[in-house]
């Protein structure tokens, strides 16, 4: 799986590189972060000039590369990510096999419900008065979470509405969309306890950001609910499309924009970051340990979906969010050591370990080419770490030193 997304970026590069727009290590970079859904670029002039097929191209990678993370997410990820299948293993069982045919089959079953979005997404284009070209290149940026640039400008409410249910979808958890289908009853999904969470998540956020929008930003009371939704779920699904005047928003709003991708969305899902379900552990483990600071001897135990949580998978869930937030620090040190300002790191760092490049020029970082090569080959690593969940990655580089180590 590592391997592939290699592949896949030496592969998408080529058109960004033979184009002549770009040098070859730009290439690389851009190449990188689409096949990762981060949405990056190095020069975002080139993208306002390049011809249709150029976006074709960039729109198909990105959505090659979403696929790509679906299919680690329901054949590898389950067998060493004990935290991922809690939201579909409360109501009814789910095994998950190492053998290649049961993988083949989740595999086809989830490309079936990806193309079914996209499909949905083009449709809600079109009605809101695209061509069939923009169509296409828009809903493969938005259902990959690709986002960034795009043909079709976030300032439109027309395009702003057509993108909230594909956002609000992508979101979810694919391995609960293919129960609920399996079972034909949207109750699986919407009694679930990650997607509850998150949906209040969405409502809180969205409140905070419309609010202050209406009362600082100069919008009207549906121009500022518009607004805060839609910005909420660009940056909770980690698609990271933002209007042009985000950048002017308050303070509190860009806060709230800036802390949504750590949360990432549900698990199975095509975003980045810590994800909700782990929070939830989180947040009950945190609980339960302050019960337990004041009542020493009682017996304390929690459950997420009506199953309780094991101990195994806590204990991954906290060595996961150490691994999580000791790589963002440290990426966000190094990053800052090209002079940009610490806000400016630290919107990269997140932008590349949690696969939304809005965080960078939610803070001012706009054109990356007059950064240092050392700065573009260090931020297409994190890329990469971030789609790989990082545990799945220190399992693979463990296993090669084990293995290195046993011929000597």
């Amino acid at each position: 799986m590592l391997l592939a997304w290699v592949v896949l970026s030496l592969a998408g590069m080529l058109p960004y590189a033979l184009s002549g727009m770009t040098t070859w290590l730009d290439a690389w970079f851009d190449a990188v972060a689409t096949v990762t859904t981060t949405g990056l670029v190095v020069c975002p002039a080139v993208y306002v000039q390049a011809l249709p097929s150029f976006w074709l191209w960039h729109s198909a990678l990105g959505w090659l590369g979403g696929l790509q993370f679906l299919a680690f997410v329901v054949t590898v990820l389950p067998l060493v990510s004990t935290s991922l299948t809690m939201s579909v293993q409360g109501r009814q069982n789910v095994s998950f096999s190492p053998m290649v045919h049961p993988m083949l089959g989740r595999t086809a079953k989830v490309l079936a419900i990806y193309v079914g979005i996209t499909v949905a997404a083009i449709l809600l284009y079109l009605a809101a008065g695209a061509t069939l070209y923009e169509a296409v290149v828009q809903a493969g940026l938005t259902v990959s979470t690709t986002g960034g640039i795009g043909v079709l400008s976030p300032d439109s409410l027309f395009v702003e509405l057509a993108a909230l249910l594909p956002l609000l979808v992508v979101s979810g958890n694919f391995l609960l969309y293919l129960k609920g289908g399996e079972r034909r009853s949207l109750r699986t999904i919407f009694t679930d306890a990650e997607w509850q969470v998150m949906a209040g998540i969405i409502i809180v956020a969205t409140g905070i950001a419309a609010g202050q929008l209406w009362h600082d930003g100069g919008y009207t009371a549906a121009g500022s609910a518009v607004q805060g939704l839609f910005h909420v779920l660009s940056f909770l699904s980690t698609t990271g499309m933002m209007a042009g005047a985000v950048s002017s928003w308050p303070e509190l709003d860009k806060g709230v924009l800036f802390i949504l991708p750590f949360m990432g969305a549900s698990m199975a899902s095509l975003a980045g970051g810590l994800r909700v379900m782990r929070l939830i552990i989180l947040c009950k483990m945190a609980k339960n340990e302050l019960n337990r600071t004041i009542h020493p001897h009682m017996v304390i135990s929690f459950t997420v979906n009506g199953r309780a949580v094991e101990t195994n998978v806590v204990s991954f869930v906290l060595a996961y969010f150490f691994l999580f937030m000791t790589t963002y620090f440290v990426s966000a040190i190094i990053l800052s050591l090209a002079g940009i300002t610490p806000l400016q790191a630290l919107g990269m760092a997140v932008g590349c370990l949690t696969s939304v490049g809005a965080t960078a020029p939610l803070f001012g970082l706009t054109d990356i080419w007059a950064l240092p090569v050392w700065f573009k080959l260090y931020s297409t690593v994190v890329m990469i770490v971030g789609r790989m969940e990082i545990f799945a990655l220190c399992i693979l580089i463990k296993t090669v030193l084990q293995a290195a180590r046993r011929p000597w």
